[in-house]
């Protein structure tokens, strides 16, 4: 929508968020790399969110959609 291409991995598919599909997540690149290392291998692991085991499926570049909050929105759900 916004022409933003992920740093690493995807970003969402029409499937995911869909009901009975696996729950996916995008990173922003700042948690990336504070929180993961930079690791290009983080893409395509698991990660808890809001209790429920979450595939990280991309990473955003240095990018911010931050919408109506004034926190960072540092993982993006479908």
């Amino acid at each position: 929508m916004l022409g933003v291409r992920p740093a690493l991995g995807r970003l969402f598919a029409d499937a995911d968020g869909r009901s009975g599909s696996q729950f996916v997540a995008v990173l922003s690149d700042g948690l990336w790399r504070r929180n993961f290392g930079a690791d290009p291998a983080f893409v395509g692991r698991s990660l808890v969110v809001n209790g429920l085991p979450h595939l990280i499926v991309g990473v955003l570049p240095d990018f911010s959609i931050d919408y109506m909050t004034a926190e960072p929105v540092e993982i993006y759900l479908p």
